[in-house]
This record gives C-alpha cells, structure tokens and sequence, in this order.
C-alpha cells in the first residue's frame, strides 16, 4: 500500500490532523523531575501534583536519593528536609525510612511564590556514603490565580477545538472531491 495516498485520502488525513492536534494540546501531567548532585550523591525531586503546587492544596515532595556506589538508604543517614520562604524556615523535618532510598513528604504551601526546599545529609557510623546538601526551587501559584502557562485553557477546550478543526477539514475535503465530479 502508497503510504502517502493512504494518508492523503480525506477520512485519514482528519484523523492523522486530529491526532496530531491533541498529542500536542494535551502535554503529560508531570514535566519535571530536578536533579542535584554533591559529589557522589544525586537527588532526583518531584512535586506531586505534577510539579505545580497550588497554595492550600495537599502537595507531596518525592525525593529519590542515590550515590555512585549505590549504597545509600535513608535508615543509615542522619538526612533532613528545611523548606524555607524567603529565608524563613516552614518546614523542618528528618528524612525517615528503611532500606530504600526513596521518601515522601507531605506538605501544604501556606503562601504563593519561591519555596527553597534543601536536602541535608550526613551518614550514621558504619554507612559508605558521604555527607551531601542540595537544594531545590519551587514555585507555587495562588489557589485562585489562572493558569499563566495557558494550558488549562488548552486542556479544557481542546478537544472541541481539535473536532471543529477536523470537521472543517473533512468539509473541505468533501468539498473538493464533490467539485471535481462537476
């Protein structure tokens, strides 16, 4: 089968135009994951929900911790989260777990603007990892503010959006073909 006659039949083409549009008006949830490194240790840092806190809204910080070696767990490290405004401390809190080297914790931004959210930590006797600080940024936005990335605009009106466009494409298409036969 001609690929390019397959797509270039009208039915097809709306479809693949169609599909097209909503992968692109539709990103996924979660975008990003920050990563910060002290010597050996790496912090991976995600924010749920999807790395976008709303003031008054349950947020959660993720944080996955591994060095080189791959040695690290939390049960042997003396670890602890600060999250700070503006140079003021709102959150304190040590870093518990098993074996792992993974945690969560959950938290609610009581204002909007640039949280600083730091990773300290120190190894207990006996455990192969060093000591290591990271810091991440996050930002929140009010609980009223609109969405300044403009994709809760994108994402409530988009599939209306993608099916006009594809109806007046297949119009278009049916237009021409019936204007040949003339």
């Amino acid at each position: 089968m001609n690929v390019d006659k397959h797509i270039s039949q009208p039915r097809h083409l709306v479809f693949h135009m169609a599909l097209w549009f909503l992968v692109a008006m539709h990103p996924p949830a979660a975008m990003a994951h920050l990563l910060q490194t002290d010597g050996d240790v790496g912090v991976l840092m995600h924010v749920d929900p999807g790395d976008e806190p709303v003031v008054g809204e349950p947020s959660m910080f993720m944080f996955e911790i591994t060095d080189r070696r791959e040695t690290f767990s939390l049960d042997r490290c003396d670890c602890r989260l600060r999250v700070l405004l503006n140079d003021k401390e709102v959150l304190s809190e040590p870093l518990k777990g098993d074996q792992s080297a993974s945690v969560a914790v959950p938290f609610v931004f009581a204002d909007a603007g640039i949280y600083r959210a730091e990773i300290a930590g120190n190894p207990r006797p006996g455990a192969a990892s060093q000591a290591f600080r990271v810091a991440f940024d996050v930002r929140v936005v009010p609980n009223d503010s609109p969405d300044i990335s403009g994709w809760s605009v994108v994402q409530k009106y988009g599939l209306p959006i993608a099916a006009a466009i594809a109806a007046l494409i297949a119009l278009a298409a049916f237009m021409r073909k019936h204007r040949r036969k003339k």
